[in-house]
């Protein structure tokens, strides 16, 4: 059985005074320095706020793994291969693997998938490859058994650095919803793994990213958002 990954999920939100809050989806980034601020509105496909990230998780794989499947063709994992995990909905937890095309400056990512009785569903190309949001949409050609369960060692790995951009998407005509897109970027221009709707009133509405409260309210025309105030 496939599960869906959970930083498509976006939680309950919270009651907040001049707003409510949307939850930031869990897991797979976190903050690694302080986030800049557009210092006035933005319209659609402008980025109200960037910021340095990392993966929450990561490791080494210790063990070599083979795909296992009559249509998936994909080359082992490697001991020694940079981790990176992957909260799932059930508590599990998936594990990604990016790793570099030959000749180019792109990374392919294949990530295990937890499936039942200590398996583990191998899928090809996801995307993202540093925040891959299409874990459990898969197809002929694009998946297989993984030959073992991961051995994952704890420590540092090299893995590019990133950038989180929080970009407006769309407020509604009504300007009752903020859409949000979050991109993070590693050299390849901007990517989007997941969305926020945040419900605006005419006191603004708020969000929490990456631990912080960020405070949204109206811009000065119509479809136009600004960054009131952030804090931790």
């Amino acid at each position: 059985m496939h599960w869906r990954s959970a930083i498509v999920a976006l939680g309950l939100g919270w009651a907040l005074a001049g707003g409510a809050w949307a939850a930031q989806p869990s897991g797979i980034l976190i903050a690694d320095g302080a986030a800049s601020f557009a210092p006035a509105p933005v319209g659609a496909g402008q980025a109200l706020l960037t910021m340095s990230v990392r993966h929450a998780r990561v490791g080494w794989l210790a063990n070599r793994i083979t795909i296992d499947s009559v249509f998936g063709r994909d080359p082992p994992l490697e001991v020694g291969q940079p981790l990176f995990a992957v909260p799932m909905e059930n508590g599990a937890t998936a594990w990604c693997a990016p790793r570099l095309v030959a000749g180019t400056s792109a990374y392919r990512t294949t990530c295990l998938t937890p499936s039942h009785a200590g398996l583990y569903e191998w899928e090809i190309r996801r995307s993202p490859a540093m925040a891959p949001s299409d874990l459990g949409q898969v197809n002929m050609g694009t998946s297989g058994q993984a030959s073992d369960a991961p051995v994952v060692r704890p420590g540092s790995v090299r893995l590019p650095p990133m950038t989180l951009s929080v970009i407006l998407n769309d407020v509604s005509q009504e300007g009752l919803t903020c859409d949000l897109d979050l991109a993070v970027d590693w050299g390849d221009g901007p990517q989007v793994y997941d969305h926020l709707a945040v419900a605006m009133t005419p006191r603004g509405g708020a969000a929490r990213i990456m631990g912080m409260a960020v405070k949204l309210s109206a811009g000065p025309r119509a479809g136009q958002v600004r960054v009131r105030r952030a804090w931790f």
